[in-house]
């Protein structure tokens, strides 16, 4: 779909733990290494949030059918540079295509996308 996809290098996600509990809660910017940027009503109760950083999360509001609009998350695994640029040289970018080092990988698996 046109306009799919986020670039974010420097956000985060903050989840509430408990013993029965691990919801993603909002998201947050990483300013400073160990300081994270967010909304205030989201630290209410700091000692039970948890930080998570150096995975991938893709968010929107997505639509897939016309009316039916919502805010959506999926995770997606990471995908190593090598594996990733194999991967595509197996599409119609073709067997030279090579990666720009500033790009990075992630999911990869059939039907579980951000784009639906």
């Amino acid at each position: 779909r046109q306009g799919c996809g986020w670039h974010n290098p420097k956000g985060v996600g903050i989840r509430t733990t408990g013993e029965k509990l691990n919801v993603y809660v909002g998201g947050g910017t990483l300013i400073h290494p160990g300081v994270v940027l967010t909304a205030a009503h989201y630290v209410a109760a700091a000692n039970t949030l948890r930080v998570r950083a150096g995975e991938c999360f893709a968010t929107g509001w997505g639509k897939d059918v016309f009316e039916k609009e919502g805010r959506y998350q999926i995770e997606l695994p990471v995908v190593d540079r090598a594996t990733c640029q194999t991967q595509l040289r197996k599409t119609r970018l073709g067997r030279f295509f090579e990666l720009h080092s500033s790009f990075m990988c992630a999911g990869g698996e059939k039907g579980h996308d951000a784009c639906k």
